[in-house]
């Protein structure tokens, strides 16, 4: 088998199927308006928080409780379902905030049960996808040069921002 072939192959090239870093621009932006305190799904490379759980803590069964929490979590439909599960959930408990980056997928089970006219939850729809960024995709993927020179890839479909208040404020698109 040819290595080169093999290696621009996404199911066989960790590089290219690894986790892939919130852009610092957007996060601090909804930073500056939300204050994060809590990054739930993170890796230390590429936290955006100084409290953080990756893989191994398990975001998904700590509590958030009292925390303003940023959550970029893994895609997939079971991963995502489980975590704006959490998020709905987490959001009822006292002072707790969630905003999530997630792709737009208005069709799907996990938006229809955990976002679409949830109160307290509130949509605002990116107007261009966003470049994603990974410092270990290789240099000979294309279209893959920020402009701080390291790698980023532009998303597979457009994404949201989802606010979790817990209020009872009807649902909203901003």
């Amino acid at each position: 088998m040819n290595n080169t072939v093999k290696s621009h192959n996404r199911r066989n090239n960790r590089a290219l199927t690894a986790e892939w870093s919130t852009p610092l621009p957007l996060f601090n932006a909804l930073n500056d308006e939300f204050g994060f305190t809590l990054d739930a799904c993170a890796q230390p490379f590429n936290t955006k928080c100084t409290r953080f759980f990756t893989p191994q803590k398990d975001g998904l069964s700590q509590s958030w409780e009292g925390e303003r929490v940023f959550c970029c979590p893994p895609s997939g439909t079971r991963e995502l379902r489980l975590w704006t599960k959490k998020a709905l959930e987490e959001a009822q408990k006292k002072d707790t905030l969630v905003v999530m980056l997630l792709p737009v997928s208005t069709d799907s089970q996990w938006f229809q049960e955990n976002i679409y006219h949830q109160p307290g939850v509130t949509i605002r729809f990116l107007p261009e996808r966003v470049k994603f960024v990974n410092p270990v995709v290789p240099s000979w993927v294309d279209g893959n040069d920020a402009a701080d020179g390291k790698k980023s890839s532009g998303s597979m479909r457009p994404s949201m921002i989802v606010i979790f208040t817990g209020s009872k404020k009807p649902f909203g698109v901003e």
